[in-house]
C-alpha cells in the first residue's frame, strides 16, 4: 500500500458561514514519504549435514525472506547442482514478496561415490528479485542473492595398518 506507493497524501477541508455571511472553505494538506528498501536474506540448510554416504539422500531447503519494506516482484530462486531431483518453491516463481513474506523451497539430492571420494558436497542456491513497479527506480535492477553449504561425507576407510618387522 502506503510504502509501496513511496508516500500518502492526506487533506482535509473546512468550511464554516452562515445564512448572512459568505461561506469560508480552506483546504488543507500533508504528504508524508516512507523509506523504500528492497532487501532480501537467504538461508540454506540440508538434512542430513554431515557423515553422509553413498545413497543417503539429502534434503534441502532454501528461505529467501523479504527483509525490506517494499514488495518484491519477480522473485526466484535456482540452484543448478547436477543430480538434484527437483526445486519446488511456495510461492512458485515468479512470485510477488510483501515485506516479511518469504520464498521457500525444497529439493532433495543422492548422494554418489564421486561425493564420497571428494569428501564434501557444496551447493548454492541463488535467488533473483526486483521491487514492484512502484518503487524507486534504482530498486528496479534486478538484484541475486546466494546462500550455499558443505556437507561432509563419511567415509568407510580401515583405520588400521599393521607392519611386520623383517
Amino acid at each position: 500500500g502506503d510504502v509501496d506507493a513511496g508516500g500518502l497524501t492526506n487533506s482535509a477541508t473546512f468550511t464554516a458561514g452562515s445564512g448572512a455571511l459568505p461561506p469560508i472553505e480552506r483546504v488543507g494538506s500533508a504528504r508524508f514519504t516512507t523509506d523504500q528498501r528492497a532487501s532480501l536474506a537467504v538461508e540454506k540448510a540440508a538434512t542430513p549435514d554431515s557423515g553422509v554416504e553413498v545413497g543417503t539422500v539429502v534434503d534441502y531447503a532454501i528461505h529467501a525472506r523479504n527483509t525490506g519494506t517494499v514488495t518484491l516482484a519477480n522473485v526466484e530462486v535456482t540452484d543448478p547442482m547436477p543430480g538434484l531431483d527437483g526445486l519446488t518453491c511456495t510461492p512458485p516463481a515468479p512470485a510477488r514478496v510483501a515485506p516479511g513474506e518469504s520464498v521457500d523451497c525444497v529439493a532433495r539430492y543422492t548422494v554418489t561415490q564421486a561425493d564420497v571420494d571428494l569428501g564434501t558436497i557444496t551447493n548454492t542456491a541463488t535467488a533473483l528479485m526486483s521491487a514492484g513497479a512502484s518503487a524507486p527506480d534504482h530498486h528496479h535492477q534486478p538484484t541475486k542473492l546466494s546462500a550455499a553449504i558443505a556437507i561432509t561425507t563419511g567415509t568407510k576407510i580401515p583405520a588400521t595398518l599393521s607392519a611386520k618387522r623383517c
